[in-house]
């Protein structure tokens, strides 16, 4: 699995829950936050591809940004579901995204 691939499935999941925040609670911040964080790790996505150098320091930076943000909003309302749930992928994606370029062979 490229690093690519983790932030065009981050990108779906970010997307996934602000639909799905604006299908429950009516919540337009969620629709705005989830299609705008979506688009950039979707960009973050392709831009890792065409190996530009910048992409995985966005990209962890993103994941960073919404875990901490995330654990908060946990912190502050106990619901596992979005909160819990997207901090720990958003730390995973950012821990990730660190390994795998870590491991894959550097072109010299």
């Amino acid at each position: 699995m490229t690093v690519t691939w983790i932030f065009y499935i981050y990108a779906i999941l970010l997307v996934l829950g602000g639909v799905m925040g604006f299908v429950k609670a009516k919540s337009r911040p969620s629709l705005i936050s989830g299609l705008v964080t979506g688009v950039i790790s979707l960009l973050i996505g392709f831009f890792s591809l065409k190996n530009m150098g910048f992409a995985l320091t966005l990209g962890v930076l993103l994941g960073i940004g919404l875990g901490i943000f995330f654990a908060n909003r946990y912190a502050n309302t106990r619901k596992v579901m979005p909160a819990l749930f997207m901090s720990i992928m958003s730390f995973m994606v950012a821990l990730g995204a660190l390994v795998i370029n870590a491991i894959r062979p550097h072109a010299s």
